[in-house]
């Protein structure tokens, strides 16, 4: 099967650490291969967190590890078939303090653009990659043009949405083509400002993707190496994935939306002060 229209399904999504950015991602690639696409995630975070989620036949060797080991950095190389049937990469990233994690995207996207990754039979390519745009090695998926949709995974924290403002100001100078998906917020308070970050949103013109509570069914399921589809697959938040991969899906073959609207730094602590109360 390849998606709806034909179109491969090319999407990244970007978040400050710590907002479950890996988990959300993890969990659209699986439900994305349940629907019976064929699935490529990249990793793209030097803690490697992508592939935490999957118990895979062999370790999960990192492109940085293999360059450092003066190893071959070939995709088929690098590239693992988990148990869920997503096949996965991970990019790894340099000891703390001796390099810079964005020359290892950069590197990665080098290396599929040389292997020709874009003419291989996947229909949906899903990069995880780390929120802090400071460095442009970070938007080389989009700049090699393996994605043009940006989705955003942001907690209701203040840090978290600064973030978010980070990634539509990126967005709206990236080359065209390339659109902003939306935001998936990851909620980690069971009283989050709902209707706050729906004003946010409507400020940035960035569409909201899905609310997700915080669960413990994830917890669990991270604990063993696994998705919440093996191990609580009826529960809520396993729906609530579902539909959150779906509208990815339906937004990554939709035409390229209107840029977003980031707030210059006075917008946003000026927004962020008319809502301290909920903040």
């Amino acid at each position: 099967m390849t998606t709806p229209s034909g179109r491969r399904a090319g999407v990244v999504f970007y978040g400050k650490g710590g907002v479950g950015k890996s988990t959300v991602t993890a969990h659209v690639a699986v439900a994305l291969r349940r629907m019976a696409l064929r699935v490529l995630l990249i990793g793209c975070d030097p803690k490697q967190d992508s592939s935490a989620r999957f118990c895979t036949d062999r370790r999960v060797e990192s492109l940085v590890a293999r360059v450092a080991a003066r190893r071959s950095v070939a995709f088929d190389d690098l590239m693992v078939h988990t148990s869920a049937g997503v096949d996965l990469v991970e990019t790894g990233g340099p000891e703390p303090g001796t390099g810079c994690a964005g020359r290892g995207v950069s590197r990665l996207c080098e290396m599929l653009d040389h292997d020709r990754v874009a003419e291989r039979d996947y229909d949906a390519i899903v990069f995880d990659v780390l929120g802090d745009l400071v460095c442009g090695g970070f938007v080389a998926p989009l700049r090699f043009g393996f994605a043009d949709r940006v989705f955003i995974v942001s907690s209701e924290e203040v840090a978290s949405l600064f973030v978010v403002n980070n990634v539509a100001g990126m967005v709206a100078r990236a080359r065209e083509g390339v659109s902003a998906g939306g935001i998936v917020f990851n909620l980690k308070r069971p009283d989050a400002p709902i209707e706050v970050l729906r004003a946010y949103a409507d400020r940035l013109g960035l569409p909201i993707v899905g609310f997700l509570p915080r669960d413990q069914a994830i917890l669990d399921a991270e604990a063993r190496n696994l998705t919440v589809f093996e191990s609580a697959p009826e529960s809520r938040i396993a729906r609530d994935l579902e539909q959150v991969a779906a509208r990815v899906l339906a937004i990554a073959e939709a035409p390229a939306s209107a840029p977003p609207t980031p707030l210059d730094v006075d917008g946003f602590w000026g927004f962020v002060r008319e809502h301290r109360d909920l903040l």
